[in-house]
């Protein structure tokens, strides 16, 4: 009797082990998606469901978000013609006969026609949009598609523009609809915090109303090159490709807290935008009077350094060194010249020219600063009258 007892539950083991090997193998070769459910918690006087994943982050708040957004963003498409000849022109030496200058220039006798785009905010229920200077730059027509939404036709306006800012690339141009247009929210960039969610939306490549999430990276990210300049930027890792240039980055409360322009060739989710509160103030003197005016003392800086103050016999590392002054302006005017370390402006002290920069743009056209520099191994005051930055300079 023990032995029978003894094979058969020897036989429910290998039965065991069988079923649950041959279960393993169907499963490895036949597997069961099983779908992620969320978390509930339980509440004695109430029972919800507690997303563990795409829940208010994840899809409400930026569905309600692009609903609010998206119908601000436009589509920009420029076309402009380029002659090459008259470049190509300029390169051939003078000395060469013509019949060998017409050989040259066969090529490049038809005009050819550049077609360019990107995205654009609207922020008036008039047409007024907000864009990249960038993006407008050199065109001869802009044209504005607007998405009219519930399975409405998009719609096509020439724009004009109102006034552009190639320093900080920022541009305002402006169409005539025959009803208002849906105006974007504009926030407070100031208020933003890294970390918090934000969202972009764009043209990248062609591909119209393209929506992109992530988060806010950095914020007082300083840029600068191709004659322009990009201080205080925010940094995101929202997906920005070309094409997106001059749409918004928002928040989750589809407040368009930044004007996307600019990538980290060699990065990726590494993108730019200009915050919406510098934008603010740009855009104000761009519809007022079609330029941006700035504050401006003309002279060209440079960091200070431990080899620097040794050889000029300062004490302290401090200041910036002005190595040029700009004929005519107000620094020349004043007698500052070139190996003079401004240390103070109006009582602050400075350390980087992006500190004197900010110093003087908080002056306005007219007034009077008060500079303490370096020279001659002492200390000297001196004063100036701050003058409009020229236009061959604000370009």
């Amino acid at each position: 009797m023990k032995k029978q007892a003894f094979l058969f539950a020897l036989l429910v083991v290998i039965s065991a082990m069988f079923g649950s090997f041959f279960t393993y193998s169907y499963f490895l070769k036949h597997p069961v998606l099983i779908e992620a459910q969320p978390t509930v918690t339980q509440n004695p006087e109430k029972t919800e469901q507690v997303p563990l994943y795409g829940g208010i982050v994840g899809s409400e708040a930026v569905i309600n978000a692009v609903k609010k957004l998206s119908p601000s963003v436009v589509y920009i498409t420029t076309k402009s013609v380029f002659n090459p000849r008259k470049s190509i022109e300029n390169q051939i030496p003078q000395d060469i006969p013509e019949e060998f200058r017409r050989f040259f220039l066969q090529p490049y006798d038809e005009p050819q026609e550049r077609v360019g785009s990107g995205s654009g905010i609207i922020i008036s229920s008039d047409g007024v949009i907000l864009t990249n200077q960038h993006v407008i730059e050199g065109a001869d027509q802009i044209i504005v598609a607007i998405d009219k939404g519930d399975g409405g036709k998009e719609k096509t306006y020439k724009a004009k523009v109102i006034g552009v800012d190639k320093l900080t690339d920022i541009a305002v141009i402006k169409v005539d609809a025959e009803e208002d247009l849906p105006a974007a929210t504009l926030g407070d960039s100031d208020k933003a915090s890294i970390g918090e969610w934000v969202i972009a939306v764009g043209n990248p490549y062609g591909y119209e109303h393209s929506v992109t999430i992530g988060v806010l990276s950095a914020k007082g990210r300083d840029l600068s090159g191709m004659g322009r300049e990009y201080p205080n930027l925010l940094q995101t890792d929202a997906a920005i490709n070309p094409g997106n240039s001059g749409g918004p980055l928002a928040n989750l409360n589809g407040e368009v807290i930044g004007v996307n322009t600019a990538i980290h060739r060699y990065g990726q989710g590494i993108g730019f935008a200009i915050p919406i509160n510098r934008v603010k103030e740009i855009m104000k003197d761009l519809v007022d009077k079609g330029k941006v005016i700035r504050p401006y003392i003309g002279i060209n800086m440079m960091e200070m350094d431990e080899a620097k103050a040794k050889y000029l016999e300062m004490p302290l590392v401090e200041g910036v060194l002005v190595y040029q002054t700009i004929p005519h302006s107000p620094a020349d005017k004043a007698g500052l010249k070139r190996g003079d370390v401004i240390l103070e402006v109006n009582g602050k002290k400075v350390n980087s020219p992006s500190e004197l920069q900010k110093l003087v743009r908080a002056h306005k056209v007219g007034d009077t600063v008060k500079l303490k520099i370096w020279r001659d191994k002492r200390k000297h005051d001196i004063e100036l009258k701050v003058e409009e930055m020229p236009a061959e300079v604000n370009r």
